[in-house]
């Protein structure tokens, strides 16, 4: 050990190699100017630094349109009352085509929180991630109803990642079938009957294109029970969701969970009518 008067620190000596001589925040006009320097050309030559910034940039547009159609930021902290809610998470993952574990567990949180004597409907199944863990949890009486395209779909969706999505063989290997209250429906959600169904929370994660969100979206406002809750995923300036949800907040309260991907509309309806902002308003 020596003691360095500098530091007033008794240090290893061979430790004292791994740290900097001074640190490296800016603390002037130049050093400020350096850094974006940095920054700069990073953007240019690193692929990684480029995907990162894009994802940043990304982020803060969407709070920026968030606030401008007075869409609501709620954080984890206050979605639910958490202390009341007892939680099962099994055998998830989080890859392509999924959430992220904390959206799987807002998702669980506000169906737990708020299902009533009904059931979860699901639009856009992929691999059954969601809908295993949703119907791992349910009380006694309710099932998961979750759609989603028929396996060896040859048609083309809009979107790349969609097109992808589709293909996938992973979409063939559903983690939920074994589960007897899970109820798998096959079909394009666009071209479907809803009136059948019976349910009081939505999760739509099927085609990100515009027409697909809006035609699943009012399909879901027009055979939702009350009180009831609708939640959309990826909510992100990339995709054609944003101009649906933008549009609906004009009357609606939608909810942006903090950190995630995820909108939500928590449901109210009074003689079929849906409780918007400041009125009751038909569906």
């Amino acid at each position: 050990m020596k003691y360095d008067e500098n530091q007033g620190i008794f240090v290893k000596k061979d430790l004292m190699s791994y740290f900097p001589i001074k640190s490296i925040v800016p603390l002037n006009r130049i050093d400020l100017i350096i850094r974006k320097f940095k920054i700069f050309t990073l953007a240019l030559i690193d692929k990684n630094f480029r995907k990162i910034l894009k994802f940043s940039i990304n982020q803060a547009y969407r709070n920026y349109l968030a606030s401008k159609f007075s869409i609501k930021k709620v954080s984890v902290a206050e979605l639910v009352d958490w202390s009341r809610l007892s939680l099962k998470l099994t055998n998830i993952t989080s890859n392509e085509g999924q959430t992220t574990h904390i959206e799987l567990l807002c998702i669980l949180a506000l169906t737990i929180d708020n299902i009533n004597n009904s059931n979860f409907l699901e639009i856009g199944t992929y691999d059954g991630n969601t809908a295993y863990t949703i119907a791992s949890n349910l009380p006694n009486g309710s099932k998961v109803i979750t759609i989603d395209l028929p396996e060896g779909t040859v048609q083309d969706a809009r979107f790349g990642y969609d097109n992808y999505l589709i293909h996938n063989p992973s979409r063939a290997q559903k983690k939920h079938l074994l589960l007897s209250n899970v109820q798998q429906v096959y079909s394009d959600s666009t071209m479907l009957d809803f009136s059948g169904f019976d349910f009081n929370i939505a999760f739509i994660d099927g085609g990100h294109d515009f027409i697909t969100v809006k035609s699943d979206t009012f399909n879901i406002l027009n055979n939702i029970k009350s009180p009831g809750v609708i939640i959309w995923h990826d909510y992100d300036v990339e995709y054609e969701l944003v101009d649906v949800l933008h549009h609906l907040a004009k009357n609606y309260l939608i909810c942006h969970i903090d950190g995630t991907r995820l909108a939500y509309l928590k449901v109210q309806l009074q003689n079929n009518l849906i409780l918007s902002k400041k009125k009751f308003l038909p569906r």
